[in-house]
């Protein structure tokens, strides 16, 4: 079983769901999920960003991207990104370069979670 789809169903399991509850809010007709878990189709994919909504978690969670289900970026402590904040130059960053940089630091980090989990 893939890690979308190990998710999506521990998502399910989590929220006390049945197969067949997930079937229903979902649109979907008898039997899908139990020919998801058989390895006799992979639907779901076409489906990530309506079972994302569901669970109220990112489609990149649902891919194994992150770790991080929210919708909203992990924080970032600005005592993580001090490299890029040395002394004195701070001052000529704006708020909007300090969240550049914050939102360049999740990329690589999650980037690199991700080569890592491979």
């Amino acid at each position: 079983m893939n890690e979308t789809l190990k998710r999506i169903l521990d998502l399910n399991t989590a929220k006390g769901n049945d197969d067949r509850t997930l079937e229903i809010t979902l649109n979907l007709k008898p039997k899908t999920a139990n020919n998801w878990k058989r390895g006799l189709s992979e639907g779901y994919m076409k489906m990530l960003p309506q079972i994302a909504d569901y669970f109220d978690v990112s489609v990149d969670y649902l891919l194994g991207r992150t770790e991080n289900p929210s919708h909203e970026p992990a924080e970032i402590d600005e005592n993580e990104i001090r490299f890029a904040l040395y002394e004195g130059e701070k001052a000529l960053l704006t708020e909007s370069d300090e969240e550049e940089i914050k939102n360049f630091v999740r990329f690589v980090v999650d980037k690199r979670k991700k080569e890592t989990n491979q």
